[in-house]
């Protein structure tokens, strides 16, 4: 038997879909390492869109549940990384629950909704997380790869890179490992910059 963790995001979807129907086990055994290894993006994802609120616990589930559903991320289709995927997976999942709360299917509190400017009125902050999407698009494919596994392994408790993984980046994009932490931190800026500057 492989070892899960020995796999790639598209490897581990791959299973998630071609082994749903026939192998359960393998499939779930897949779909609950991607979620281990992107729990904090994804959740990090809907705090910054909904805050603490019931709204973003209910995004991160019902993301996940689409995730588990309909595994259909690869990568030679779409082109990109894991990461921007599932977040504009989550994208859309944030807007059927803002179109829900019109309807009044989802009671909250707006105020989990909205924060205070300068002068003290209240403004929105619903697009964060389409804001952050697009600026993650906007970067070259090599910064967002770099930029992305920075993120996922930067959960509080560990923000370094495992050896392994600094010797597969620098490999695949021919540089060192300080230039992979300058690319990062310049992407890291562009980010906080692109964000700022819709706002």
């Amino acid at each position: 038997m492989f070892n899960l963790k020995d796999l790639s995001d598209d490897e581990l979807m791959k299973l998630c879909r071609e082994e749903k129907d026939r192998d359960t086990q393998v499939a779930l055994a897949a779909f609950n390492e991607i979620y281990s290894r992107y729990y904090e993006f994804l959740y990090s994802l809907c705090h910054t869109r909904f805050y603490d609120s019931v709204e973003s616990d209910i995004m991160f589930e019902k993301t996940w549940e689409r995730v588990r559903k309909y595994p259909k991320y690869s990568r030679d289709k779409h082109k990109t990384v894991f990461a921007t995927w599932l977040a504009k997976m989550a994208r859309n999942v944030s807007v059927d629950i803002d179109n829900q709360r019109i309807k009044g299917d989802i009671v909250v509190d707006d105020k989990a909704n909205t924060e205070l400017s300068d002068d003290g009125e209240e403004k929105s902050v619903s697009k964060d997380v389409e804001l952050m999407t697009d600026a993650l698009a906007a970067l070259p494919e090599r910064e967002k790869e770099i930029t992305l596994t920075y993120m996922e392994y930067d959960t509080g408790e560990n923000k370094y890179l495992p050896r392994d993984v600094i010797k597969t980046l620098c490999a695949k994009f021919k540089t060192t490992a300080p230039y992979l932490r300058k690319i990062k931190e310049r992407s890291l800026a562009f980010l906080k910059n692109y964000v700022e500057s819709h706002r």
